[in-house]
């Protein structure tokens, strides 16, 4: 099967899936309920999402796509790459434009607000400690306040490259599928990404994104397949006994 049929198996399926996608419901849902879920959703994705943007977009997955179900997960992948294809914050933007997409402008900025109210709050109050008190001094505030953050922020770091693992294979799951040529794409970045030095990341990653891009486009513009013309020829039809 070539890779046009790979897009069109995997397009089917994507329709199968997600009956839904397009009738239209979601528009339906009345903007107040929609605010009000994404009040649900993102404050608690505020409190309880730690780490770096890796964590933050495998703990959204998990929460917005596998637990409730409230995002289709086709649409997270979609918005996954494009964010990863923009500069900036990727996480950040993936959850907002999440939010913005199920209920608007305002609800992207909601969404926005929740996830990052709660950390900076407690970055803040965690500033206030450690510039009033004298972290050399024992027995102070701030060396108390310092030596727990030390000690938790390595479970921390444990978990967040657990959510991450755990994420980067089921996404990867779901996009590539039974296409080979996807999977090769897939460990071929994977292996620059992880051998690429930090200097040259800025230059490598966008390069690498356009090519793998380039790559599947012209992968997937391609004729007819030789199977749909013999099925349109003469000689196809079943014989009449």
């Amino acid at each position: 099967m070539g890779a046009a049929d790979d897009s069109d198996e995997r397009s089917r399926l994507i329709v199968e899936e997600d009956p839904e996608n397009l009738s239209g419901k979601e528009n339906e849902i009345p903007k107040n309920e929609l605010y009000r879920q994404i009040a649900a959703h993102y404050s608690v994705l505020g409190l309880t999402a730690f780490g770096g943007p890796n964590a933050h977009v495998a703990m959204g997955h998990q929460r917005l796509v596998d637990q409730t179900g409230w995002v289709r997960d086709t649409h997270f992948i979609e918005l996954f790459a494009l964010a990863n294809a923009l500069p900036g914050p990727s996480s950040t933007q993936l959850l907002s434009s999440l939010a913005a997409s199920k209920a608007g402008l305002f609800g992207g900025f909601l969404a926005l607000f929740l996830f990052q109210l709660p950390g900076f709050i407690l970055l803040t109050l965690f500033g206030f400690v450690v510039r009033a008190g004298d972290a050399d001094q024992k027995g102070s505030l701030t060396k108390i306040t310092l030596a727990i953050f030390n000690r938790l922020s390595h479970g921390l770091v444990a978990a967040a490259f657990a959510q991450v693992a755990l994420a980067a294979y089921q996404i990867s799951n779901k996009v590539a599928g039974k296409d080979k040529t996807l999977w090769a794409l897939l460990s071929v970045s994977t292996c620059i990404a992880a051998f690429c030095p930090p200097a040259q990341s800025a230059f490598v990653f966008p390069l690498m994104m356009i090519a793998s891009g380039s790559l599947t486009l012209c992968l997937q513009i391609s004729p007819p397949s030789k199977r749909s013309s013999a099925s349109d020829s003469p000689d196809a039809a079943p014989k009449e006994d």
